[in-house]
C-alpha cells in the first residue's frame, strides 16, 4: 500500500482520536505555516493522554514508522510518505496551559483534532484555539513573546526570534526589551541547536542586517567571545573600520553576489551559509596577528592565524570535517586572489599553483575575495577599482575553468611517478605529482611520454 500524504494522514488521525475519544490538537510551527502558505513536512501534534500508544497505533494506520524521540518527555515521531508528525504529552491540565508555555504568539495556536471533516484541503479559521492574538500577529508579521520567562525556560528561543527576523517578521518592542534583558543566556544553549539555527539564519539572502542586530545584543559574541576583540582591532591604512564591522560589510556584499547569476551558478546553494558563515570569521586571525612596523600597523599571516582559531570554534559548534575543512580552506587563501591582483609580475603559473592548492574551493574563495575587496573599497571610498577587480576575478573563473579542463584526466598518477623515479611514497611523490598537474595545465605537458620525460626531468 502506498503511503499516504498530509490532508488524507489527518483525516485517518482525525477519525483515530474521535474513535477513542482523545483530546488532541495540531500546534505550534505547522499550523502557522499552513496559514502562511507554506509546504510544512513536520506536523506537531499535541495529546492529553495515551501518547506513545495513539503514535504507535497511527503509524499502522498510515504505514509509517514509529520512532522514540524522548521516552522521558514523551515525544515520540511518526515517518510517513515526505512528512514527519512528532506526538507530544499536553503541558500543563489544558490546551490553554499548554499554549501559554510556548515561545511565541505565532506559535501558541492549536486547531483541535476531533473530525476528519476538519481537515478537507484548508483549516476554518472559527476553529482556531488562539488565546494570545497569534494570528493578529502572524498578519501583522510581528514576534512576539506569550510570556516574561519564554526566555529564561528556554535560552534557543534568543535565536529563534532572529531567525523569525530573516522571514520577514519584526520583533516587537517588549520582546525586544526581554532579548536585551536576558541576552546573556545565548551561550547557555546546545551548540548543536545554535548551530542549526544559525544556518537558517543564514540561508535567507538578507541575513547581514539580522546577524548585526543579533550581535547587538551580544548573542554571537556568547558563543565566540574572540569577536569582542574582533571590534578592536582591524584598521590600518586599508581598513578604516574594525574587523567585525568589515566582516559584517563583507556578509553584505557577499549576499549581493550570491544574488548574481553570474556567480551564484559557482558555489552550490546548500553552502551559501557555509560561505557567509565564514565572510563573518575570515578576519578572526587579526587579534593575534598585529604588529607595527615604520609606523604602519599590519596583519601578516592573520590567514593562517584566523584558521588555528577558528578550527576549535567550529568543532566547539559541532561542525562536520567536511565544514570545517571548507571553512578553513577559503580562510587560508582568503588573500590569494588579491596578491595575485597586486602581483608587480603576475606569472601564469602562479594563478595555476593557487588553482592546484585551492583545489574544489577555488569558486568559493574567488567570490569571497570578490566580496572582501568590494566592502573594502565601498567604505575607503576607492569605488573606481572595483570594475577592475571584478574583471580580475571574472578572469580567474575563466582561467580556472580552463585548468579543470586541462586536468581532468592526468597523463600519470603518483604511483606512476613512484614506479618512474624509484623514490618511495610520501611528500615528495606529492610534490611532484602536482609540478606535473601545473604543466599539463600550462600546456608544457601534452601526452603520457612528455610527462614521463616532465618527471625525470624534475626528479633528478
Amino acid at each position: 500500500m502506498e503511503l499516504l500524504k498530509g490532508w488524507d494522514c489527518l483525516k485517518i488521525l482525525a477519525e483515530l482520536v474521535k474513535e477513542e475519544k482523545l483530546e488532541a490538537y495540531l500546534v505550534g510551527g505547522a499550523l502557522r505555516d499552513i496559514f502562511l502558505g507554506k509546504n510544512n513536512v513536520d506536523l506537531d501534534i499535541v495529546l492529553r493522554k495515551r501518547v506513545a500508544e495513539i503514535a504507535r497505533y497511527f503509524a499502522e494506520k498510515i504505514k509509517g514508522s514509529f520512532v522514540t524521540l524522548d521516552d522521558k518527555h514523551k515525544i515520540y515521531r511518526v515517518i510517513g510518505k515526505d512528512i514527519f508528525f512528532d506526538f507530544t504529552a499536553m503541558k500543563g491540565d489544558s490546551i490553554l496551559e499548554d499554549l501559554s508555555r510556548r515561545d511565541f504568539t505565532i506559535n501558541a495556536m492549536a486547531f483541535p483534532i476531533c473530525s476528519g471533516d476538519n481537515f478537507s484541503g484548508f483549516l476554518d479559521l472559527q476553529k482556531v484555539i488562539d488565546p494570545l492574538g497569534g494570528l493578529r500577529d502572524l498578519k501583522d508579521k510581528k514576534i512576539r513573546v506569550t510570556n516574561e520567562r519564554v526566555f529564561i525556560d528556554d535560552p534557543l528561543r534568543l535565536w529563534r526570534a532572529f531567525r523569525f527576523a530573516t522571514e520577514g517578521f519584526v520583533i516587537e518592542e517588549k520582546t525586544r526589551e526581554l532579548i536585551s534583558e536576558n541576552s546573556m543566556l545565548a551561550g547557555q544553549v546546545a551548540r548543536e541547536r545554535i548551530k542549526e539555527e544559525l544556518m537558517k539564519i543564514l540561508q535567507k539572502k538578507d541575513s547581514a542586517k539580522i546577524i548585526r542586530e543579533m550581535e547587538e545584543e551580544g548573542l554571537f559574541s556568547s558563543i565566540i567571545p574572540e569577536i569582542k576583540q574582533m571590534k578592536e582591532t582591524g584598521e590600518n591604512k586599508y581598513h578604516h573600520e574594525d574587523a567585525w564591522n568589515h566582516s559584517l560589510q563583507v556578509l553584505n556584499a557577499l549576499e549581493e553576489i550570491l544574488e548574481d547569476g553570474r556567480y551564484n551558478k559557482y558555489v552550490a546553494i546548500e553552502q551559501h551559509p557555509l560561505l557567509k558563515f565564514t565572510a563573518l570569521l575570515h578576519d578572526i586571525g587579526k587579534i593575534n596577528s598585529r604588529i607595527v612596523r615604520g609606523g604602519q600597523v599590519h596583519y601578516y599571516g592573520h590567514e593562517n592565524a584566523g584558521v588555528k582559531i577558528l578550527k576549535p570554534i567550529l568543532k566547539g559548534l559541532r561542525f562536520s570535517g567536511k565544514e570545517v575543512s571548507f571553512v578553513c580552506g577559503v580562510v587560508r587563501f582568503h588573500m590569494r586572489p588579491f596578491y595575485l591582483y597586486t602581483a608587480e609580475k603576475l606569472s601564469k603559473k602562479g594563478i595555476l599553483r593557487f588553482f592546484r592548492q585551492g583545489d574544489a574551493l577555488v569558486p568559493a574563495i574567488l567570490i569571497h575575495s570578490l566580496a572582501d575587496k568590494l566592502a573594502n573599497m565601498r567604505s575607503n571610498k576607492r569605488s573606481a577599482e572595483i570594475p577592475l577587480y571584478i574583471a580580475f576575478i571574472d578572469e580567474l573563473f575563466t582561467k580556472y575553468e580552463d585548468f579543470l579542463e586541462r586536468t581532468e584526466l592526468l597523463y600519470l598518477n603518483g604511483r606512476d611517478i613512484i614506479a618512474i623515479t624509484g623514490l618511495p611514497e610520501g611528500p615528495r611523490i606529492g610534490e611532484l605529482l602536482n609540478e606535473l598537474i601545473i604543466a599539463q595545465a600550462n600546456g608544457e605537458v601534452n601526452n603520457r611520454n612528455e610527462a614521463i620525460a616532465y618527471i625525470k626531468s624534475i626528479s633528478d
